[in-house]
C-alpha cells in the first residue's frame, strides 16, 4: 500500500503521539516494509 493512501491513518496517529514518538513509529514501520521485501 502506498504511503499516501495511509495519510488518513497517518494524521490520526500524529494527533495523538507525541512528535518523538510519531517519529519514530513511522520509522519502524518503514524499517518494517524494508525487511519484508528483503525476506519476503
Amino acid at each position: 500500500m502506498p504511503w499516501e493512501e495511509l495519510q488518513p491513518y497517518n494524521e490520526l496517529i500524529r494527533a495523538r503521539l507525541s512528535e518523538k514518538r510519531y517519529r519514530h513509529s513511522v520509522n519502524v514501520a518503514k524499517e518494517a516494509v524494508k525487511l519484508a521485501r528483503r525476506f519476503g
